[in-house]
């Protein structure tokens, strides 16, 4: 076969198939988002995103076929037994709905990894051959960390990489054994810039009381992960009196405990310099934050190696920001683009010096640069992408 017939045009009878099995967080976020792009894609017939049941969006290109991710059980073995429950019974469901459906570019924003054992197998078995290319999007593509241990999570991972055709990431991919497999093809995709919402003004007047004259304020915002260095973050007031901090967001899990960190407040005396805000954040509560701030802290622990949502959000308030030199895709973006200040990760002293440099910056500093990575950072450049690759697959 010619290398022209292997690359033929996309018929406008390509389908798009999005899979995200949460209704919450930031691969929900980044799905919403993405989805019209591909649904107005003229070589697309149809884009559908096929949702939790549980999930609030509604629409022609949205299908919510997946068991919900919040079950019933209140104790905390109840939760776990229902998430593996649904780790199972998700991709089977999506099994079936490909079975009845005609040929797809199939993407994974979001994966069950746990139960990869079982339905990458069947996948492989009783899916047409090339009826349906698959693509996967890795917004976190080190899953070292990821139970039950190493050896479980390079197996699964090389199953679930055995079936990909696309293996799409942001800016950083490290070199993992899963990724060595000679049938994907790995892609570099932008991640896209967030919607905003309409700031809320009770929130802002709430900052705004808080504000000092004189003083700055630095904000981390969304859920509480041990990740974000919270603790550095309230070491550094001691050394910087003009500086202010709000905490914005729920715990992501029973393993962080706000209090610790506002014992080491008290004990450092800085606990009146400090704004928590320790509940869910709805969208016009999360602009008020962010325009009110005059820097926002993504100063990450050096584990984390994904795509940062939260810099996707803040992008058209053009803020300054303190950012981890860490190996991912936000550092890498941030240097490239020139958008904030570097800090070696888990470093007291290179944060100290990082939020000081980011003081004296003036406001506007750091405009130049946000409008770049904004013209990088748009959905349609990701949707080219992801479209020129898939037509170019070998038929």
């Amino acid at each position: 076969m010619s290398d022209s017939a292997r690359t033929a045009d996309i018929t406008p009878e390509t389908n798009v198939i999005l899979y995200n099995s949460s209704s919450f967080g930031g691969c929900y976020d980044y799905a919403l988002a993405l989805l019209p792009h591909f649904a107005g894609r003229p070589e697309v017939k149809k884009a559908t995103l096929l949702l939790t049941k549980n999930s609030a969006p509604q629409g022609k290109n949205i299908d919510k076929p997946l068991l919900p991710d919040i079950g019933k059980g209140k104790s905390t073995l109840a939760k776990k037994l229902y998430f593996i429950y649904r780790s199972f019974i998700n991709p089977l469901i999506l099994l079936a709905y490909l079975r009845k459906t005609g040929s797809s570019l199939v993407i994974f924003n979001d994966f069950e990894q746990i139960s990869a054992i079982i339905w990458v197998p069947l996948f492989k078995l009783l899916l047409p051959k090339n009826k349906h290319r698959f693509a996967i999007i890795l917004h976190d593509p080190d899953r070292d960390a990821y139970p039950p241990n190493l050896a479980f999570t390079t197996f699964s991972m090389k199953l679930i990489m055995s079936i990909m055709d696309l293996g799409l990431y942001h800016e950083y991919l490290p070199e993992k054994p899963y990724y060595q497999g000679e049938r994907t093809r790995y892609l570099a995709i932008p991640h896209g810039i967030l919607p905003s919402a309409q700031p809320d003004m009770l929130m802002r007047s709430i900052l705004a009381g808080f504000r000092e004259p004189g003083s700055q304020l630095a904000a981390i915002v969304g859920n509480i992960r041990a990740e974000k260095n919270y603790h550095l973050a309230i070491a550094s007031l001691p050394k910087l009196p003009n500086l202010r901090l709000v905490f914005a967001g729920r715990p992501a899990n029973s393993n962080v405990d706000p209090e610790v960190y506002q014992k080491q407040a008290e004990a450092l005396g800085v606990d009146d310099r400090i704004l928590w805000i320790e509940r869910f954040l709805g969208d016009a509560e999360m602009s008020a934050i962010i325009q009110e701030s005059d820097i926002l802290l993504l100063y990450y622990a050096r584990s984390f190696t994904s795509q940062s949502g939260i810099m996707n959000l803040l992008a058209p308030f053009m803020k300054k920001t303190v950012i981890s030199d860490g190996e991912s895709s936000l550092a890498t973006l941030t240097r490239r683009y020139g958008i904030g200040v570097l800090a070696e990760p888990d470093n007291q002293q290179a944060l100290d010096k990082a939020l000081a440099d980011c003081m004296a910056l003036p406001e506007e500093s750091l405009r130049a640069g946000w409008k770049n990575y904004l013209a990088f950072a748009d959905w349609d450049n990701n949707v080219g992408i992801v479209m020129k690759a898939f037509k170019e697959l070998p038929r």
